[in-house]
């Protein structure tokens, strides 16, 4: 099931230096290209870009591939925001995703906004709905998260997610935490992350916790860096993990 993934990897790699480079207002991003330790999953790859389209505001995508056990879901994310005064980022985003070989595909959005509570700390917090187009269900969902810089080199961070899952045949809430670690060596591009990840589904359809380790390499282009909400991205959202990490979509 890699296969697929290692493929995106390196384009995605070849594409990062023209990215760099572009006259589009490109002012930073990062590649991530990871492993997971879960039943049925192998590895994923990501790419996030920011541009700025004025002063005080900017658009940044999403891009991810993962193999999981309901089988290779890729995903899009957009962003787009406003940094209105120093410390404060917020906006709107949308998203959708679909699995490889079969007619899965879902879709949502909502708001966003990341704000620095001190120069070393921020704190990212989401709300949105969305809809699955296999079965037509709808889902609610809600996400916060808090990051630290340690030094100018390490970084950790911690969130929890929420979200309700409602149809004739499925109805569930998930509670998602998780809790990871960055680590950059100054002034170099590359650095490698781990990650913890654990959830639950309750209610009508209840599934035990599940908790998944992931590690890998990033590499970071521009001035996207670890610190104030101003040059940190947006995380990527995902509230149909907990049903894809078990197959149940």
């Amino acid at each position: 099931m890699f296969r697929p993934l290692a493929i995106a990897a390196v384009v995605l790699i070849s594409a990062v230096p023209a990215l760099a480079q572009s006259s589009l207002g490109l002012t930073g991003g990062e590649l991530r290209l990871g492993y997971s330790d879960l039943d049925g999953a192998s590895g994923f790859v990501s790419l996030k870009a920011d541009v700025a389209v004025t002063e005080f505001h900017g658009l940044q995508g999403d891009l991810h591939l993962s193999d999981t056990v309901s089988g290779t879901i890729g995903t899009l994310a957009a962003h787009a925001y406003l940094t209105p005064h120093e410390g404060q980022k917020y906006g709107l985003f949308t998203f959708v995703g679909d699995v490889g070989g079969r007619s899965a595909t879902y879709g949502g959005g909502g708001i966003e906004g990341l704000f620095a509570l001190s120069p070393q700390t921020a704190v990212e917090a989401r709300a949105g709905l969305g809809l699955t187009h296999r079965t037509g269900f709808d889902f609610l969902f809600a996400e916060i998260g808090l990051s630290h810089d340690i030094a100018p080199w390490l970084s950790v961070h911690t969130g929890i997610g929420l979200a309700e899952y409602d149809e004739a045949g499925f109805s569930a809430m998930a509670y998602q935490i998780s809790a990871g670690i960055d680590y950059r060596p100054q002034g170099q591009p590359f650095g490698v992350f781990a990650e913890l990840t654990h959830d639950r589904l309750t209610g009508q359809n209840a599934q035990p916790g599940q908790t998944e380790f992931r590690a890998g390499l990033s590499l970071s282009f521009g001035t996207t860096r670890r610190g104030g909400p101003e040059t940190r991205s947006f995380t990527m959202p995902d509230p149909l993990d907990p049903l894809t990490r078990r197959g149940l979509f």
